[in-house]
């Protein structure tokens, strides 16, 4: 998948994210990021992005987040979002995996199973220095991974890796980026620096 743009294109301004003054940056980022984004439908580039809102299973707010890619748009990953507001007003976004994934696939469509979700169906996902931190600037979102922080061991590669993302969530797009990076910060995979998918808001 080679669907790349600048981020410097993304000089946006009224849309989606323009929610009331008066929520926490938690809340504001839970209100903004919730929605479906899409890009290239159709083809083996296909990726659909889609995120809702869910009653808090613990501190802070809570985002359903479901990928799914290729022609056929089958499930790729899916995350549920703790978002919690840290003591300077960037909000800390910790992930959660299922313990059973297919079961909790497409929850949109299951009420009974989004009703009945609990703690006790998720683990947490990576290391606490992977935990995804976003800051607003305007209505512009942009979350990031630190690779400096965030270090796992690959059992695909038999050995430690970093790893870095960075998310950046407009009035109508979201731009995302993943890499992967050796110990001494080569990178091994994922899109090059200051590139992006780019995901256009459709609802």
């Amino acid at each position: 998948m080679r669907l790349i743009a600048s981020i410097l294109l993304l000089s946006l301004s009224t849309g989606a994210c323009a929610t009331a003054p008066d929520m926490t940056p938690s809340q504001r980022l839970a209100s903004d990021m919730e929605g479906r984004f899409e890009v290239a439908l159709g083809t083996d580039e296909a990726m659909q992005d889609r995120r809702l809102r869910i009653d808090a299973l613990g501190p802070g707010e809570w985002v359903y987040y479901q990928v799914n890619h290729q022609a056929d748009l089958s499930v790729y990953r899916q995350r549920i979002l703790q978002l919690q507001t840290l003591s300077d007003g960037r909000v800390k976004q910790t992930a959660w995996t299922f313990e059973d994934a297919e079961a909790h696939a497409d929850l949109w469509d299951k009420p009974g199973a989004l009703a009945a979700l609990s703690l006790d169906d998720l683990s947490v996902g990576l290391e606490e220095g992977c935990a995804q931190v976003w800051s607003l600037s305007d209505t512009v979102w942009r979350g990031i991974v630190d690779p400096e922080t965030c270090i796992i061991t690959s059992s695909r590669r038999g050995t430690q890796m970093r790893i870095g993302a960075e998310s950046v969530l407009s009035p109508t797009s979201l731009s995302v980026a993943e890499r992967g990076f050796d110990m001494d910060r080569a990178q091994l995979w994922g899109t090059a620096p200051g590139d992006f998918y780019v995901l256009t808001r459709v609802d």
